[in-house]
């Protein structure tokens, strides 16, 4: 559509030259996602705020698939890390090298115990979700 290409149940791409970011000059609409596309020129992959851990795991691992076109590998190696599949010797290098989430604001800098947290709790859940997937270095930044 206009604004996103939905990645998973829970997961969406949002493209640099967003229709929705364009017809916005005087950015009255909130989509900071769509922003940040615009501004970098990349893609930006955004997940809905209710959902579970293995919801935004999906959802990484669409965006990693659209991006990288890593199918089944991607798919094994995440069962593996679950437990859920008998894990084997790794044949293929790492999916990526570098895994950045970027959140907007600072609550994932902060220890829980400051009074005025937004989201803390998701914060902590997309983390938990990264960790399976087979990228070796990962870090969040606060923007």
């Amino acid at each position: 559509n206009k604004t996103c290409q939905k990645a998973s149940r829970k997961c969406w791409r949002v493209d640099p030259n967003n229709a929705a970011i364009a017809k916005d000059p005087e950015e009255k609409v909130y989509f900071p996602e769509a922003r940040m596309a615009r501004v970098t020129g990349v893609p930006i992959y955004t997940m809905s705020h209710h959902a579970t851990i293995q919801e935004y795991t999906e959802g990484y691992q669409a965006a990693l698939q659209l991006e990288l076109g890593q199918g089944d590998s991607l798919w094994r190696s995440m069962g593996c890390a679950l437990g859920l599949l008998e894990a084997k010797p790794q044949t293929t290098a790492a999916l990526a090298d570098v895994l950045v989430l970027c959140d907007g604001g600072c609550d994932v800098l902060l220890t829980g115990l400051e009074t005025g947290l937004a989201t803390p709790v998701e914060d902590m859940a997309h983390l938990k979700a990264v960790l399976p997937l087979d990228i070796p270095e990962k870090y969040i930044m606060a923007l």
